[in-house]
């Protein structure tokens, strides 16, 4: 049969068939940031692996059946590949070449490495190739002028390789389970002490020393049937998994823990990868923390709306304020600035200021008319008890964020004069995050109806706290309060709809 004449298919299958003869190759070169790829005879793409694709933007597959000059390649950049996909089939001899390619207004250069695909009878049937990023290894700018021209690499790119995947990875170990040993390949940072080759006996050894104790259970159950486990993906023959490792000082880093399944002839084995993932898992578990503190606040201000006379509406108008507040005080304050992560942080946990309303009697909390000095001094306490409700809650979220919420819901009644509660502080010794909430809860107190009064308009609002009809506040957050009087009383309007 004629190679040359070999259609997609046809050539997909071949190329599926080398992937299956080498499989510790596919599924390595498949996980690590190296774009590999295949063309047949026509120099189209018949196969590229998920960096191939992603390195080029399209999604999976997107590339097969296309040439270079159909992925928005310099027409003379195209050019050369063309002829040089032609020279290798021609002499059935692989190259390797520099090129440059363009991303967006930067130029990133990529060692371009090709081998002819050739069939026992001798025929090419296409080419096998491999693209690795060398801006870094050859001391190149990024922004190189477009007009650099092609040239033959001077340095073997293995070295580069080698170093791309010690880079990325911690360790590269393989675990023999008929003939019970296991050979570190390659290892750094934490596993670098450890023994290279050695027993199962002592790979379980070396896993009680390393992996947290709430982990061991994985470690052990990795030469076993791993098949069977809820982490194995029968797609790509992969077991994947997170487990904790120890270092040097005792602290723990996250590692992804990759297993794939090597089988042939006696050998029935594995590959392990160990790959550093702490700084994502633990961004990862901020954001399931920022989802629980805001499942948190929808629940607890349910509960305040149907005890309050003030409706759960307050709750968002008062974050809304806040927010406003927020962003005005990084003009007036020239020592304080808030980042718009810390505002959503904030003006989240301003949400819980009335918390310990909860913990109010109904007889106070729903009296229409002026309460007594006894009274007073038990609605006083929602303050301190709504601390006691946040304390319970401390382990369920983030340490800034139930600092901020702590804070905002002991402090939000305490007066710049000192004459407010729980605890009498005076000027600067309330927080700005807990000032800021105060002059919003009071302006929501003013423009909304209650039981027990008419809501104000929103300029006698603004004119009563300017004023001091409302308590005394800071000569500086009164300068925020009158830059952000036009989003608020926006924010305002939208909120009731007038």
């Amino acid at each position: 049969m004629n190679t040359n004449s070999l259609s997609n298919e046809e050539m997909q299958q071949k190329i599926k068939e080398l992937e299956e003869r080498n499989q510790f190759l596919e599924l390595i070169l498949d996980t690590i940031p190296v774009n590999i790829f295949a063309k047949d005879t026509q120099s189209r793409y018949c196969f590229a692996n998920k960096t191939c694709d992603a390195i080029n933007g399209v999604e999976r597959g997107e590339l097969l059946g296309k040439s270079d000059f159909d992925r928005n390649t310099p027409e003379e950049i195209a050019r050369a590949y063309r002829e040089d996909d032609k020279k290798i089939m021609q002499s059935k001899t692989g190259s390797r070449m520099l090129a440059p390619e363009a991303c967006g207004n930067e130029m990133h250069y990529y060692e371009i490495i090709k081998e002819p695909l050739i069939e026992t009878n001798g025929e090419v049937s296409g080419i096998l190739g491999m693209v690795l990023n060398v801006d870094n290894a050859l001391g190149l700018s990024n922004t190189v002028s477009k007009s650099t021209e092609i040239h033959p690499a001077s340095e073997s790119m293995v070295g580069e390789l080698s170093n791309i995947l010690g880079k990325r990875y911690d360790a590269f170990i393989y675990v023999n389970e008929n003939q019970n040993y296991y050979n570190i390949l390659q290892k750094r940072g934490i596993l670098e002490k450890a023994k290279d080759i050695g027993t199962l006996e002592d790979y379980f050894e070396a896993c009680k020393m390393y992996i947290h104790q709430d982990d061991l259970h994985f470690s052990k159950s990795l030469p076993k049937n791993i098949e069977n486990t809820e982490e194995y993906r029968a797609e790509k023959g992969l077991y994947s998994i997170e487990i904790r490792f120890c270092d040097e000082e005792g602290n723990y880093r996250w590692k992804e823990v990759e297993c794939f399944r090597m089988k042939s002839g006696d050998s029935d084995g594995f590959l392990m990868t160990i790959f550093d993932i702490d700084d994502a898992v633990k961004k990862r578990q901020k954001q399931n923390l920022k989802a629980i503190n805001n499942d948190i606040i929808d629940i607890l201000s349910t509960v305040v709306e149907f005890r309050s006379v003030e409706s759960g509406d307050h709750i968002q108008r008062i974050k809304g304020f806040t927010k406003i507040m927020l962003k005005y005080v990084n003009e007036v304050y020239d020592n304080v600035h808030y980042t718009p992560e810390l505002i959503d942080v904030i003006s989240s946990a301003s949400a819980m200021h009335d918390i310990g309303k909860i913990a109010i009697p109904d007889g106070i909390l729903l009296k229409p008319g002026k309460l007594t000095p006894e009274e007073f001094d038990e609605m006083k306490k929602h303050t301190t008890k709504g601390c006691d409700i946040l304390v319970t809650m401390e382990n369920l979220q983030d340490e800034n964020y139930y600092k901020y919420c702590y804070d905002i819901c002991r402090h939000h009644h305490e007066r710049y004069d000192g004459r407010g509660y729980p605890d009498g502080l005076k000027g600067e010794e309330i927080s700005l995050e807990a000032q800021i909430v105060s002059v919003a809860d009071v302006y929501d107190a003013l423009i909304s109806k209650r039981v027990y009064k008419d809501a104000y308009s929103l300029g006698e609002a603004y004119d009563m706290i300017l004023n001091g009809e409302c308590g005394v506040f800071s000569p500086q957050l009164m300068e925020c309060f009158k830059r952000a009087r036009v989003d608020m009383e926006a924010f305002s309007r939208e909120q009731f709809g007038v």
